[in-house]
């Protein structure tokens, strides 16, 4: 495909695979961090991601998109992983050539922007991309002087390890159950989240109660800083739900950061979950940004 610019959009093959993984991590965060780390791309797989690149008229990479769709197409879904251009007159030709590779099925897609990202967000709404809804990015700057909870009755903490993947699984599927953007885990896909170097082992906990698993929370040092870490994941079974098990689990997670020499420590929450924001904001983490989701629906 090609423009009056000079800007033509090509498959990323094997070939371009190594520069669109080298874009994807220096321009993938601008927008949305949550899939552009190193550990998260070296499981892209040219074959089996719809992914392009978009390329000025000496073949510089200025621009790229993909597609995630393992896991998430079961639920109907698809997210993209990137959609980021250096030349705002890549977007259009990015997202035409990216939407029809959408397979049948998916009744969704979706992806995160910040709040000012404008010259995306035209391109986005021209192809029938609306707002659906925003996440508080969080931050709490002090997580070793947080103050250690007393735990429910009958509960006690324990590091996650990977034998116990079917367990993390079911707690986050029966957890977030009906949640936008939510599909299942697998016990495979828990066991290699467990297994990631990024996991900071003494804040990623299972929580057990009357000797059954009941909570869950997972804390990854930031790929970027030495200094800062991130609350990926904190669920709670319902019947465990109202008695304080969230808030102990991630005041555990904040001291363990703490300890880690973390000196601060984010998370994302949807701005609806107004009974979250309060246990956030009494942790003492404060609105760092926003984040926007854009979707466009196809059923």
């Amino acid at each position: 495909m090609t423009a009056a610019d000079g800007i033509r959009v090509v498959d990323v093959d094997a070939q371009a695979t190594d520069a669109f993984l080298e874009y994807a991590r220096t321009f993938g965060p601008v927008h949305d961090d949550s899939y552009v780390s190193s550990e998260d791309l070296s499981s892209f797989n040219a074959a089996n991601e719809s992914a392009l690149l978009a390329l000025d008229a000496t073949g510089a990479p200025v621009g790229a998109v993909s597609l995630l769709l393992d896991g998430f197409a079961t639920e109907h879904l698809a997210r993209f992983r990137i959609l980021h251009a250096t030349d705002p007159a890549a977007y259009p030709l990015l997202l035409d050539a990216i939407l029809p590779r959408i397979p049948q099925g998916i009744e969704r897609v979706y992806l995160f922007l910040p709040e000012q990202a404008a010259d995306v967000v035209e391109s986005l709404a021209a192809v029938g991309f609306v707002q659906c809804r925003r996440a508080y990015i969080m931050l709490n700057a002090s997580p070793a002087s947080v103050a250690e909870l007393d735990l429910p009755g009958e509960t006690v903490f324990e590091p996650a390890q990977t034998t116990a993947a079917k367990d993390w699984a079911n707690i986050i599927n029966t957890a977030f159950r009906g949640h936008p953007g939510h599909y299942n885990m697998t016990a495979e896909q828990a066991a290699e989240m467990l297994s990631s170097s990024r996991v900071i082992r003494t804040g990623t906990l299972m929580a057990h109660r009357g000797g059954r698993p009941a909570g869950l929370v997972l804390t990854l040092a930031d790929e970027q800083s030495p200094y800062s870490a991130t609350v990926e994941t904190l669920a709670v079974m319902p019947a465990d739900q109202h008695i304080g098990m969230g808030r102990a689990l991630l005041r555990a997670a904040l001291r363990a950061a703490g300890r880690d020499g973390r000196s601060s420590v984010s998370l994302s929450v949807s701005t609806f979950n107004k009974r979250a924001m309060a246990m956030y904001l009494d942790a003492g983490f404060n609105v760092h940004d926003v984040r926007v989701c854009w979707e466009k629906r196809f059923a």
